[in-house]
């Protein structure tokens, strides 16, 4: 965990990457009654206050460890029945290739990322000396829409992902 000092503020997705988790999660945590420095509403970034999170996050934790260290030996037993059910199921759907691993999925998503943003990019240049004496605002837009949906096109036509799990 980085030192947080007394903190800084930062938007919703600069606190997801401080605290390595995603924005979707930062959104529970606030309907859970993580402190925010400013409320965000349409247009209006949401601010958090880096120290205060820490210090919310640290107490949510120990309300965490305080519930199990208070549970009987059947509620414990239940945990752990739980748990055990929960990573025979991933187990069950990595073996089924129906999950994998985020660092292997974040390989594939960055090399499309970076290969679309390439594709797009360069469709000034593909279209700069088509559009020259154009001055029909339709063909100019279907001119411009074939180009695009060919970039876009690129990421449905490439072969299927696999994983170092598959053989």
């Amino acid at each position: 965990m980085p030192k947080l000092g007394r903190g800084k503020i930062v938007s919703r997705s600069e606190l997801a990457e401080i605290f390595g988790v995603s924005a979707p999660t930062v959104d529970d945590w606030v309907a859970r009654g993580c402190p925010f420095h400013k409320k965000g509403s349409k247009g209006i970034p949401w601010e958090f206050k880096t120290s205060e999170v820490y210090l919310w996050l640290k107490e949510v934790n120990a309300e965490v460890v305080d519930s199990a260290a208070n549970c009987n030996e059947q509620q414990l037993k239940l945990r752990k029945l739980a748990a055990e059910t929960i990573a025979a199921e991933l187990q069950l759907a990595k073996a089924k290739s129906l999950v994998a691993p985020i660092d292997e999925m974040m390989t594939f998503v960055t090399k499309d990322y970076l290969d679309l943003k390439a594709r797009l990019r360069i469709i000034p240049d593909r279209l700069a000396i088509r559009l020259i004496g154009l001055d029909n605002e339709t063909d100019i837009k279907v001119l411009v829409l074939k180009e695009i949906d060919q970039a876009l096109r690129s990421l449905s036509d490439a072969e299927e992902w696999s994983f170092a799990g598959d053989e």
